[in-house]
């Protein structure tokens, strides 16, 4: 496309985005200094149309821009940067409040989702670092009521995971105390597949001197890596969406809910986005989501690092007219932050001695 042409697919998107409805040749005409007359405009907002980048709701209406048309405007025509004055805003506002909550990962990535879906008025989501990729920090064993056993287990990313572990007899807790450490020593620092390894190859060489004591450590160290699941995400502003005007259908939005609220289904789906070489943003647009319940959507997400590889996945999710330039840099802006918060060791308290 020539210039004045895609300077019009701009304007007709940043208009529409900004106003949800159909754009005309006039309101370009009054708004922007083009030097061309309203029927010049319309024609080249007819080839627009021929081309697939805009679409007319009704032969009376103005146009808006086709997923296609934003895919295109995203690619070429967005201007470098964000000249919004909320972004050095949601910047210092976002450091400062998650500053203080950085050694708690929970709530840390709680709040990240919260403070996104706050700034861009659509769905903030984060996932965790993968326990399946984390390396054991610290575990400590608590005696409960009758045979069971409360595990803590502490990853180098300072994930803090709690279960229950069933046993055949109670345990005194100075033997959990041995247990514990016997763990740390044996276990900590290595990721879930390599104490699994570890554990197989413990079991032979220790068959000789097989006690009580290291059968039942065996048991709870088996247990404790078994369980490692992929399951945190965090979401936050559900209402966010609901306010906007792009969902007025009701089913639409209990669909788009529901794919959000399916794990299994968001895992996979950032898992995609994860396994990009650049490590950069990522925007689905539309119906290149390759969830069916989310083509109403556009999803901008961008993962976070620790010692350059990708441990988690931060991002938003909001109606395909969005605003695009503002939310990828929040996005990026937010997944820096994450990356130098896991680069940082930002948990010495957790990772101290290991008995």
């Amino acid at each position: 496309m020539d210039e004045r042409t895609i300077r019009i697919l701009t304007a007709v998107v940043e208009n529409y985005i900004e106003t949800a409805e159909p754009v005309g040749s006039r309101t370009l005409t009054k708004r922007y200094d083009f030097g061309l007359s309203p029927a010049t405009i319309r024609n080249i907002m007819a080839d627009l149309e021929d081309i697939g980048l805009l679409m007319q709701p009704h032969t009376s209406a103005g146009r808006m821009p086709t997923g296609k048309g934003y895919r295109y405007y995203v690619n070429n025509c967005m201007a470098e940067g964000v000249k919004d004055e909320r972004l050095p805003a949601f910047r210092s506002e976002v450091q400062a409040r998650l500053d203080s909550i950085k050694k708690d990962v929970s709530s840390l990535l709680e709040d990240v989702a919260r403070e996104l879906s706050r700034s861009s008025h659509h769905i903030g989501i984060t996932v965790a670092p993968r326990m399946s990729k984390s390396r054991l920090s610290r575990v400590e064993l608590i005696q409960v009521k009758g045979p069971r056993v409360l595990a803590v287990v502490i990853t180098e990313e300072g994930i803090v995971k709690n279960f229950l572990i069933e046993l055949e007899e109670s345990i005194a807790q100075k033997h959990l105390n041995k247990i514990s450490a016997w763990i740390n020593r044996t276990l900590c620092g290595l990721t879930y597949d390599e104490a699994r390894r570890t554990l197989v190859r413990q079991v032979c060489e220790d068959k000789a001197v097989y006690d009580i004591l290291v059968s039942r450590a065996m048991h709870i160290s088996r247990e404790i890596v078994d369980r490692q699941t992929d399951e945190n995400i965090y979401v936050g502003g559900y209402s966010e969406v609901l306010a906007q005007p792009d969902f007025v259908n009701i089913d639409a939005i209990k669909d788009i809910f529901r794919a959000i609220e399916d794990k299994h289904m968001m895992l996979r789906l950032l898992g995609i986005v994860e396994q990009m070489d650049d490590h950069g943003v990522t925007v689905l647009i539309g119906s290149e989501n390759p969830i069916g319940e989310m083509h109403d959507c556009s999803m901008v997400f961008s993962p976070y690092l620790r010692g350059g590889k990708v441990i988690g996945t931060v991002g938003v999710i909001g109606p395909i007219r969005m605003h695009y330039p503002e939310v990828i840099s929040m996005v990026d802006n937010t997944a820096q932050y994450l990356t130098n918060v896991f680069s940082d060791n930002v948990f010495p308290d957790r990772q101290e001695g290991s008995e």
